[in-house]
């Protein structure tokens, strides 16, 4: 069930949950692919990355991938690593890389921040629970 894993990741807290998860989980061997995704259709979105995190949202999507790969090849060097730096739509990249990569399940993080319609999980948590076919473990 955990043989080959996705997991999406933001560099938020519960991002980073899930990557926890999944390195005190995981059987020996196991295949982890580790996604991040810019959001090319939205200006707005880089220029608010630029304000929250001081760099622009590829920069900030690097080095999430380069912490994710330092945090799994210190923990579990017997996890084999794939790291991606996407762009699009956040929910449709996971669901499609999911599907192109054929994995059991996706492990993801949510900070419930959708507003009312994201009450119990956030918005991309939400949208890939509703695109989704495989398994998904939603972690805070």
């Amino acid at each position: 069930m955990l043989d080959k894993v996705l997991v999406a990741t933001d560099g938020s807290e519960p991002a980073e949950n899930a990557i926890k998860y999944i390195l005190e989980n995981a059987p020996q061997e196991a295949e982890l692919i580790v996604v991040t995704v810019t959001n090319k259709s939205k200006d707005r979105e880089d220029i608010s990355r630029v304000f929250q995190h001081g760099e622009s949202d590829k920069l900030y999507s690097k080095k999430v991938i380069e912490k994710s790969e330092i945090m799994v090849s210190k923990f579990r060097p017997d996890i084999k690593g794939t790291y991606l730096i996407k762009e699009g739509n956040v929910a449709d990249i996971i669901t499609d890389t999911a599907d192109e990569e054929n994995v059991d399940i996706i492990i993801m993080g949510s900070r419930g921040l959708g507003g009312v319609s994201g009450f119990m999980l956030g918005s991309t948590s939400r949208e890939v629970v509703n695109q989704c076919r495989k398994p998904i473990l939603i972690l805070k």
